[in-house]
């Protein structure tokens, strides 16, 4: 569990400090995951997608790989959340 909020911190912290520097072109990100269903790494993601609304930053993609789950659940998952949360317009890529 405690993994899991470090990596919500993170992500929270790039946003926020990315929105520093807001007046700059947006900065490019591409999330690298091991992703699952409702796990850290979909918080991060949906993180992103907002900080990306936002225009804080430009989300290009996500990548999967396994780790929590094996590679096709990771990408399905990925491809899911995305779905639902109507950004289906963000690439996702199988990196591992």
């Amino acid at each position: 569990m405690r993994k899991n909020f470090r990596a919500i911190i993170l992500v929270t912290a790039i946003a926020l400090s990315l929105s520093a520097g807001k007046s700059q072109a947006a900065r490019k990100v591409i999330l690298d995951t091991d992703m699952a269903y409702l796990n850290d790494d979909a918080l991060a993601m949906f993180v992103l997608c907002q900080a990306d609304k936002a225009g804080m930053l430009e989300l290009l993609g996500v990548t999967t790989a396994g780790g929590n789950v094996f590679v096709p659940e990771a990408t399905t998952a990925a491809l899911r959340q995305l779905e639902l949360i109507g950004r289906q317009n963000i690439p996702v890529i199988i990196s591992g």
